[in-house]
């Protein structure tokens, strides 16, 4: 007996991927509202509006239903560049 074609391929492509390290998923971002940034700072939320007004913060990466939401990533970068241009001028 003989199997059908497409079987005989889907069951080679999972001996195939059995056999290699393919990863599953890619690491999830993480995003935090407004709110999220305002504890993160100790502020508050409308103070978090101002400093984006004034561009101390990034703008938001997403805005979904009139919320915005901020990159975890992206602030930790922002607050690194921050650190460094501070260092740079302290010396």
């Amino acid at each position: 007996m003989t199997l059908p074609q497409p079987y005989a391929l889907s069951r080679n492509v999972s001996d195939m991927e059995r056999h290699m390290s393919i990863p599953t998923s890619a690491p999830a971002r993480r995003y935090i509202t407004k709110r999220g940034v305002a504890t993160r700072y100790s502020v508050t939320p409308r103070t978090v509006d101002r400093w984006k007004k004034a561009k101390i913060l990034p703008p938001a990466d997403r805005a979904v239903n009139g919320r915005e939401y901020w990159n975890e990533g992206g602030l930790d970068e922002h607050d690194r560049q921050l650190v460094a241009e501070l260092a740079a001028t302290a010396k």
